[in-house]
This record gives structure tokens, sequence and C-alpha cells, in this order.
């Protein structure tokens, strides 16, 4: 990064190891955000508004910081909705209809227990705890008698299996098993989704076409 002499970088991250590398890189102006004073060593530190919480927001106040007019109906139009490709549909109601045996007749839920990690930084307090998930799972289950899938994530297989090994609720693991097509189609029809600070549920919410709001962090 030193020897290509940029003049100009954008951060848009929270890691204070991404603000730290551009100003050791010796990049003149350093865009990027300042949460929790971790954008100690940008020169242009944007620190959103607290109210703003959606990660298309918040992105956007960085373009606004270099003078772009984001316009004032920015909140209104950072809404995504995912489609997932009708194979990828076919595919996740057989997986159903075989490893669970679910036939629509009773509650799904979606449990995707991992997150918290990325290529910057690890933070565990993000993860809420295994045994916990266990307890809810075996209530769900108890009380509007669900089936319940595992999510997505890889490095999550750990935290599914131990949730597997606390709960007498009958759980299917699909961690590392499916795309994320079929993640999109299995959230479709799930009546539930429970997970930690991680793709599904970034940023304040993620919308699923006629599945309703996944439950904003």
């Amino acid at each position: 990064m030193h020897e290509e002499a940029y003049d100009t970088c954008i951060i848009p991250s929270r890691s204070s190891t991404l603000a730290l590398l551009a100003w050791e890189a010796s990049i003149p102006q350093r865009i990027g955000l300042n949460i929790d004073g971790r954008g100690f060593a940008h020169t242009v530190a944007v620190k959103p508004a607290q109210n703003i919480r959606h990660a298309a927001e918040i992105y956007l106040s960085l373009a606004a910081s270099m003078g772009v007019d984001v316009g004032s109906d920015a909140p209104n139009r950072v809404g995504m909705e995912f489609y997932p490709p009708d194979n990828d549909r076919t595919a996740v109601t057989h997986r159903l209809v075989e490893d669970v045996d679910w036939l629509g007749d009773c509650p799904l839920v979606v449990i995707h227990p991992g997150g918290a990690s990325n290529p910057i930084q690890t933070t565990p307090g993000k993860l809420w705890p295994a045994e916990r998930y266990a307890r809810l799972a075996n209530h769900i289950v108890r009380q509007h008698g669900a089936r319940d899938p595992g999510g997505r994530r890889p490095g999550s297989g750990e935290i599914a299996r131990a949730i597997i090994g606390m709960t007498a609720a009958p759980l299917v693991d699909w961690v590392g098993r499916i795309s994320l097509g079929e993640l999109g189609g299995l959230c479709e029809v799930a009546d539930l989704y429970i997970g930690n600070d991680t793709g599904p549920t970034h940023g304040g919410g993620c919308w699923l076409p006629d599945a309703g709001d996944f439950w904003p962090k």
C-alpha cells in the first residue's frame, strides 16, 4: 500500500487495525468511521449520529463527509430485499422434508448461533451463550411444537453441536451445508429467526419477501 502512494483511502469499517494500517501506509487522506474511538488515525473521522443503526446509512455518512449529496430521504432508500433463486427455494424445500420432516404443519424456527468473527477482529462478547440458545430451543419446541434447523456461518459448527448436545429438542445441524440462496429460501418459510450480530441480521434488520422482517439487533 505504501509503494502505491495512494492519495486517499475510504475505510467503511469500525476496525482500529485498518485505521492504523492506512496511517502506517502514509496515505495522506484517510476517511473512515470513528465509532468508540477506533478511527483515531483517520484524517476525516466520521462519527454517525446515534440514531443511525442500519449499516447502509452508516456507510452513506462516509459519502456525505466527502460532499456527496445523499439526499434527505436516504433512510428510506437503504432497505434491501433478497430474492432467492427458484432452484434454491426448491432445494431447501426438499431438505426440509427429508432432513427435518417438516411439511408446514408446525412452526419452523431458524437458529443462527455463530458470528462475531471476521478477518479483522473477533468479538466473542457479541455471541449469545450456547446454553441460552439451548434453553430457548427447548422452550419453543415444548410450547409450540416447532422444528429447528441450525444456521450457516462457517465456524459455527462447534457452537451448533454444543447447543444440540444441551437440548432435548430435535434440532438439525445445517452449519456449513446450506448456501446463501438456500438460507434465503429457508427464511421465507420460517416463522422465527434467532441469531447474533452476523450476516443475516447485520445492520438492524434484513428484509425478505413474504417472510416479514428479521428481528433487529
